[in-house]
């Protein structure tokens, strides 16, 4: 089995834009990503995978304040003898909560 970890904080204010291509000729792919986004932060991320009999993913973002951004962009998965096609698109933005 073949697989990568990847974690970060992307800080206050930041631009993050993230693409990941994972490409095996065959096997299992097993892939993680964690990030902790701060206010003011935007996320753009989009993953790939192809080649593998099986994949998992466990994609994780988590929001550190309010007033973040986050768009994930979906993925294609791929097999020897059939094809799973995945286009999730999601957009979170959290503003403040007000005050009654």
């Amino acid at each position: 089995m073949d697989g990568f970890l990847r974690t970060g904080r992307i800080g206050e204010g930041s631009i993050l834009n993230d693409v990941v291509i994972g490409h095996t000729d065959s096997g299992i792919l097993q892939r993680g990503r964690q990030y902790r986004y701060w206010r003011d932060a935007q996320v753009k991320a989009g993953t790939v995978s192809s080649g593998s009999e099986r994949t998992k993913a466990d994609l994780r973002y988590k929001m550190g304040e309010t007033g973040g951004h986050l768009n994930v962009l979906g993925s294609i998965l791929s097999a020897n003898e059939c094809t799973l096609i995945t286009t999730s698109r999601f957009t979170m933005m959290l503003q403040k909560p007000s005050v009654a």
